[in-house]
């Protein structure tokens, strides 16, 4: 047997043994007159090796001559770590556009029905659980309503921002603006397809063990929503700030207060003031004559570059295997001279459909929010004895044990 043989089979085993072995000495059994040979014949019986069968019933002997018990344990266990699930950000875009358009389709919003969703057109395979936490790195939360159920909702700040993103580059678009998107992506020296196709005979494509040195591609300028690229001209003060600096603070912005207020009264009043951030790289691009627009939080599937990069670095793949990070420059260059305008084209018209289906389930999530709540709280008064014997659910009712 390959696998492990736990205590409790071991102990089986043991016991087997013992019992042909005391067989074997009345000298009017048949394991006696054709003198068997026990480990043989335990082995046949139970399906383990003869090897195995001895190294079991030693071990037993020897602790049943020490302790006078034989008590077996089981061998520890090889833990190899799954190999956790890996998914792109474009697998990301398609799954909270999935998430967003139960909206428009006037759905309860439910992990299950999300997670069927997937598997059915074939975007993501993955348990529940890592459904839940990649839902919950994307933003999205389960909003308990006065119900007390649980609904999938996404995070409102983000929600406000892509709204605001896509009603403002719709704007642009119409005034008939040119617009640039900024992004930055890396090649590494090794970088190289992770799968080919090949036979059976063969060993397979070599894999360097370390990933070289890397070269820096940058679109036009490099500006996203880090924090040394997201730095504020006036920052908002917080308790370390200084009296005097929360005073000027407050002055600056005609917000009246007291003078022999203490700081922690201070900080109350300028808790009670939301002012907008005002971003030193935004400013020095406003001087220029340009507008500044922030793609909202985990949105890559708003950056058509990001498509651009992912048709770059697949073509650098195939072509540059084996290279130097010179040469890579070198195919890099020409890769981006003979990405023609067509191409770009088809990335932008993928970004605008995205635009356009997050633009249509943002304009309807409030009224069908509001009118999932009201039916929720309208289905409380109902006689709960009632809807148990009921012996099936409608369409649009919901096994609720299943929202977490």
């Amino acid at each position: 047997m390959n696998q492990p043989i736990g205590r409790q089979a071991q102990q089986i085993i043991y016991k087997v043994h013992k019992f042909f072995e005391e067989r074997k000495k009345d000298t009017s059994s048949l394991e006696y007159q054709n003198d068997i040979n026990l480990a043989k014949t335990v082995s046949e019986a139970i399906g383990v090796s003869s090897t195995t069968i001895r190294k079991i019933v030693s071990n037993g002997k020897v602790m049943e001559a020490q302790d006078g018990t034989v008590q077996f344990k089981s061998p520890k266990k090889n833990l190899f770590p799954k190999k956790r699930l890996q998914i792109d950000t474009f697998t990301e875009g398609v799954i909270r556009r999935k998430a967003q358009f139960y909206s428009i389709k006037k759905v309860i919003p439910t992990l299950r029905k999300l997670k069927a969703d997937l598997q059915q057109d074939n975007i993501l395979h993955c348990s529940h659980e890592y459904l839940r936490q990649t839902l919950r790195r994307l933003g999205f939360k389960f909003l308990t309503c006065q119900s007390k159920r649980k609904l999938l909702i996404e995070r409102y700040d983000i929600m406000s921002l892509r709204w605001h993103y896509i009603r403002d580059i719709k704007k642009y678009r119409n005034e008939g603006r040119s617009i640039i998107f900024l992004d930055e992506t890396y090649v590494n020296e090794c970088h190289r397809v992770s799968k080919c196709w090949q036979s059976k005979e063969e060993r397979g494509a070599m894999k360097n063990i370390g990933k070289g040195p890397r070269l820096i591609i940058v679109h036009a300028v490099v500006i996203d929503n880090a924090a040394y690229h997201s730095t504020v001209l006036e920052k908002k003060p917080i308790m370390r700030t200084l009296k005097i600096e929360m005073q000027q603070w407050l002055e600056r912005r005609n917000i009246p207060f007291d003078m022999s207020s203490r700081k922690c009264d201070l900080m109350k009043i300028i808790d009670g003031h939301n002012v907008e951030k005002q971003f030193m790289i935004d400013e020095i691009i406003k001087a220029k004559g340009h507008t500044v627009l922030r793609l909202p939080p985990y949105h890559p599937d708003l950056n058509p570059i990001e498509l651009v990069w992912g048709d770059i670095k697949g073509e650098l793949a195939r072509t540059a295997v084996n290279t130097k990070l010179k040469k890579k420059k070198e195919i890099l260059q020409l890769l981006f001279s003979n990405y023609t305008p067509e191409k770009w084209s088809k990335c932008d018209d993928h970004v605008i459909k995205n635009e356009n289906e997050y633009y249509a389930s943002d304009r309807v999530f409030d009224d069908e929010f509001d009118r999932l709540v009201i039916a929720l709280n309208e289905g409380d008064d109902d006689d709960e004895e009632s809807e148990e014997e009921e012996g099936e659910e409608s369409e649009s009712d919901v096994d609720w044990d299943n929202y977490l």
